[in-house]
């Protein structure tokens, strides 16, 4: 049995590789079909997601429950540019930027098909806890800790056999360096989901259902410690650019 799985792991890229070429061969031309700015309130929501629990009396949104200490709002939850950051105010409270295509005019959601691209800075500032998601069913995009400066989270928690089943995760560690420039591909295919880092083809994951779609969502949290040992700087940020979105036509 050992040796089949070991056989199994080995053909997994080759698979995937030959998924794809079909995939293109049958004329599946890509065309951009979202790579909106986040100032444009037509296809963003910032500072709110069904995501997290409903605001409170004050207009925020707080996840600490999922090991958050800060908060979301529309009041101050921009990015500046395509950098995200949070900081921590002289009440010790912790506000955060978020966008979400949840809630905007669009409502705009990738789907099973799609191939979501960006380019990525993240930084080792203490705490921090960057990722790019979809919701309401979750694939992580990537997701990231400081407190592990290389690594990459990946995940598919949309496939049709359970939240974290074999072959839906991977943590993936020296992948990245802080502070330097990476692109992201993910392809969101039924036959399962592939990142590539730089071009590289890092991970696939399980099948996707082909009716499949859900909210992309951009945002960067502060860990409380609840994942690893942490002493918070006082501000963090990362920078997720040209983030587009790629479909068969």
């Amino acid at each position: 049995m050992a040796a089949v799985l070991l056989v199994i792991a080995a053909l997994a890229p080759v698979l995937a590789v030959a998924a794809e070429h079909r995939y293109r061969a049958v004329g599946h031309r890509m065309a951009v079909v979202f790579d909106a700015p986040y100032t444009d309130a037509s296809n963003w929501t910032l500072g709110h997601t069904s995501a997290y629990p409903p605001p409170d009396t004050h207009h925020r949104q707080c996840n600490r429950a999922n090991g958050k200490l800060d908060c979301i709002s529309p009041a101050w939850s921009a990015p500046t540019g395509s950098t995200f950051t949070a900081h921590r105010t002289n009440s010790g409270c912790w506000q955060a930027d978020e966008a979400s295509t949840e809630y905007s005019p669009r409502h705009f959601q990738v789907q099973t098909g799609d191939e979501v691209r960006a380019r990525v800075t993240l930084n080792a500032d203490s705490g921090a806890w960057a990722s790019l998601w979809t919701w309401p069913q979750e694939v992580d995009l990537f997701e990231y800790h400081a407190a592990h400066p290389t690594r990459l989270e990946l995940a598919n928690h949309a496939n049709p056999t359970g939240y974290r089943p074999k072959g839906s995760y991977r943590l993936y560690d020296h992948l990245i360096r802080p502070g330097t420039a990476f692109t992201l591909d993910v392809r969101l295919l039924a036959a399962g989901v592939q990142w590539r880092v730089n071009d590289r083809l890092v991970f696939t994951s399980v099948a996707l259902p082909s009716t499949w779609k859900s909210y992309l969502i951009v945002n960067l949290s502060i860990d409380s410690g609840t994942r690893a040992p942490t002493k918070h700087a006082a501000k963090a940020a990362f920078t997720l650019a040209h983030l587009t979105v790629l479909r068969p036509i």
